[in-house]
């Protein structure tokens, strides 16, 4: 899996996205609203074309068929669950997770809107994965 170029795709439609259109309190799809960025990447053509879907509950997984070999679920031929998929695509099982309460958030992510904290996980997931293919 090309994870710098997952990323890169990842960043061009996130910029296209509304900020109004995002929510890190939650992963699932209540009244239409889909709350973080796993649960957009059924929508963005990249992925989509990688086989990425939404479950009935909007958590994303991949499809056996796009699969590569080694990563899927031994009894149904997919990669499920937010860690996974996450991982499967950028090389990060965390890029998912759900913002914090205040009190616990890092102190460069206060004041910053949901849709900013994704951007700049994907921002610092660029970087870092750039930084590896380096050394």
């Amino acid at each position: 899996m090309n994870y710098k170029e997952n990323i890169e795709a990842a960043l061009v439609e996130w910029a296209k996205l509304s900020p109004e259109k995002v929510e890190l309190k939650d992963w699932r799809q209540p009244c239409g609203t889909i709350h973080c960025f796993g649960g957009w990447l059924p929508y963005f053509e990249h992925f989509a074309a990688l086989g990425v879907r939404a479950n009935c509950g909007g958590a994303p997984y991949i499809a056996a068929a796009y699969v590569e070999d080694g990563c899927a679920n031994e009894d149904e031929g997919t990669v499920e669950g937010m860690g996974p998929v996450s991982e499967y695509l950028f090389g990060d099982r965390t890029l998912f997770r759900c913002r914090p309460d205040p009190e616990n958030e890092a102190e460069e992510l206060l004041g910053l809107t949901d849709w900013q904290v994704v951007d700049l996980r994907l921002r610092k997931l660029l970087a870092d994965t750039q930084a590896q293919s380096v050394v």
